[in-house]
């Protein structure tokens, strides 16, 4: 699937990821930047790429966030994914980290395919919930390229969406939470 969706579409959720659509996602505001200037081996692309998610099930919430992506040796390109300012529900909250070994190419990477993939909440209750690797079969993180083109510096522009699922520090415990984000940046 090739699709080109503009900068900051909210929850914009795909075939076999989740049920809601793009055209029900939210934009946000124009006057954010679709890309930054890629960085080099072992830096970032200076500040990051904005993006925006939403969180549902057992914390519901919109936010903004920026994408700071850093090129590292042995072809890995490292992601990682930060909130700006509070969100509503949360005390902490990490939307996702993880690496990919490049090249990277439209397709979906699931947790297996990913390097230190994680993702972390805790509640304005002090509830904890958490992707990992460490987690074994509990808390996954998927990540879809779902467009990429050259830019004139030869720099891919992609279109990328992430999707987190969350569980309890609890094993006991049944609340989730699942987080959905759409940014767009280059590497």
């Amino acid at each position: 699937m090739n699709l080109r969706i503009p900068v900051l579409v909210v929850a914009a959720l795909v075939t076999g990821i989740g049920s809601a659509s793009a055209a029900d996602a939210p934009k946000a505001p124009a006057d954010v930047p679709a890309a930054v200037t890629p960085g080099t081996d072992a830096t970032t692309n200076g500040g990051g790429s904005p993006c925006s998610g939403s969180l549902s099930g057992a914390v519901k919430a919109a936010f903004t966030c920026t994408v700071t992506v850093t090129k590292k040796d042995g072809g890995l390109v490292a992601f990682q994914v930060k909130p700006v300012g509070a969100v509503k529900g949360l005390k902490s909250f990490v939307p996702a980290t993880f690496t990919i070994k490049g090249p990277i190419a439209v397709q979906t990477y699931a947790h297996r395919d990913l390097g230190a993939a994680s993702a972390s909440a805790v509640t304005s209750a002090g509830k904890k919930f958490a992707a990992s690797d460490s987690l074994g079969d509990r808390g996954d993180i998927e990540v879809q390229v779902q467009s990429m083109e050259m830019t004139s510096n030869k720099f891919p522009l992609s279109t990328v969406h992430v999707h987190a699922h969350l569980v309890p520090a609890s094993a006991k415990d049944k609340a989730e939470i699942q987080v959905d984000i759409q940014f767009e940046s280059t590497w």
